[in-house]
């Protein structure tokens, strides 16, 4: 079965998992208290803090422009 899309985020449940991450990773939370946080390496916890820098500085490209320049392999 596939999974949903929920490219309008008005049509997304507001109590979807989907909604988790931008709840556990939010500004403020301290990290040591997700369980999984601890288990992966310090290389992977980098990139992740990269990650959530970029979004907050809005260095991100949309979904549908990363679905155009990617179309023929998709």
């Amino acid at each position: 079965m596939f999974a949903k899309n929920y490219s309008d985020p008005e049509k997304m449940p507001p109590d979807s998992s989907l909604n988790e991450p931008q709840s556990v990773y939010g500004s403020g939370i301290d990290r040591s208290d997700v369980e999984w946080w601890n288990e992966i390496s310090e290389q992977d916890q980098q990139a992740i803090e990269k990650g959530l820098s970029d979004i907050e500085a809005g260095r991100t490209i949309p979904h549908s422009e990363m679905r155009k320049r990617y179309k023929k392999w998709l």
